[in-house]
This record gives structure tokens, C-alpha cells and sequence, in this order.
């Protein structure tokens, strides 16, 4: 074969990869937070550079946050609402689902959205598809609901998946559990999570909480 001809193609099949345009980056290539009791969102790379304290700005006093491979969600608590927002900080929507009261924790998954809300005697558990429609703010409450304070969601695919919480007022604390997307609520699922449970968090075998 001509050994030029073959360098010259190589060369025009580099050429052609490199004009392609960079992907954009993924939702995992970076850290989120909510500045709890201020108005925004904020964001860095995962090795901790290019802080930026407000990403997103208008929150309302955002508690919990939430992230999946296309919006980034968190609850704003003065007036209380989930708020959304596209994965670069654009199309902020401050009440993409309201009617919701005391959010603070959000989870996430293809199937919708879950939340806690402290808001009412005990707490309770809700739930809104993932497009903010069919909004049900007490999924399930007390007495398997105390304080609640994070939700966080198991690994798999609903059904057989599991959302977790911390129940900060039972006595004792406990941590909780339910299938979803059907709610069969246990409060106790972990009993006397001591000193006092919050933000509960799931990896494929463990469970951890602050």
C-alpha cells in the first residue's frame, strides 16, 4: 500500500476529530451547595477550585440540594418552595414547585422528586414528578416522620429502591425508611441514630448521617 496515502488519511481523520466541539461538562464534574439562610447557590470544581459562592442568586434562606444529569434543585424556605435550575446556572425557576412548606432536604431520581418539610406538626415526606406536576406534599408523616432533617435516596431503580431520612425529634432519634415509589414507612429503620441525625446519605452497602 502507499504508505504515504495512509499518513495523509491518518492526518485528515485527526484533523476532523479535533474541529469537533468539546462536550459540555457533566453535573459530576463539580460540587454544589445551598448557603443555608442566604439567597444563593454555589458551586466549584471537584478539586475544590473555581469557587463561586453565587452560581445561582435569588434563593430564599435554600436548604438542600439536589442534582441529576440535566437541572440542579434545592428548597427555599422564606416563602418555602423547590426551586430548579438548568445544570450551567441558567433558567432559574424559584418556584418550580410550590405548596410544598419547610423544605429542607431534597432527593432525586428519573422518577421524581422528594423532599422533607419541617414545616408541619411532626414533619411529613413529599413527592412531585420530576416536570414539578402531580404535587403531593404529605406522602407520609408522623409517627414514622419526627424533625425530619435530609432525605436521601437508595441505589437502584424504583421498584425496590429506598429513601432514607434522619428523625431528629423522635425519642430517640432514629433513622428512617420507605420503598418507593409506593410509601411503606418505618421510622425506626435505624433506632437510637445518636447524638441527633441529620443529612443521611446512601452508597451501594452503607448508610451514613452527620
Amino acid at each position: 500500500r502507499d504508505g504515504g496515502a495512509v499518513a495523509e488519511r491518518r492526518r485528515w481523520r485527526w484533523a476532523s476529530w479535533s474541529r469537533q466541539p468539546a462536550r459540555s461538562r457533566r453535573a459530576d464534574a463539580f460540587v454544589y451547595w445551598a448557603n443555608h439562610g442566604g439567597t444563593t447557590i454555589g458551586r466549584a470544581n471537584n478539586d475544590g477550585t473555581g469557587i463561586d459562592q453565587g452560581f445561582i442568586t435569588g434563593a430564599r434562606e435554600p436548604c438542600g440540594l439536589a442534582v441529576d444529569s440535566k437541572h440542579i434543585y434545592w428548597g427555599n424556605q422564606a416563602p418555602s418552595t423547590i426551586g430548579r435550575a438548568d445544570l450551567d446556572g441558567t433558567g432559574v425557576d424559584q418556584n418550580f414547585v410550590t405548596g410544598v412548606g419547610g423544605v429542607c432536604g431534597i432527593a432525586v431520581d428519573a422518577t421524581g422528586i422528594w423532599w422533607n418539610n419541617r414545616g408541619s406538626p411532626g414533619g411529613n415526606v413529599g413527592r412531585a414528578d420530576l416536570d414539578g406536576t402531580d404535587v403531593d406534599p404529605d406522602l407520609f408523616s408522623s409517627p414514622q416522620v419526627q424533625g425530619p432533617c435530609g432525605v436521601a435516596l437508595g441505589p437502584g431503580n424504583a421498584p425496590g429502591r429506598f429513601l432514607y431520612w434522619a428523625n431528629t425529634a423522635s425519642s430517640p432519634t432514629t433513622i428512617g425508611r420507605s420503598p418507593v415509589p409506593d410509601p411503606l414507612p418505618v421510622g425506626n429503620f435505624i433506632p437510637q441514630a445518636l447524638p441527633s441525625p441529620c443529612w443521611p446519605a446512601v452508597s451501594s452497602s452503607h448508610i451514613y448521617w452527620t
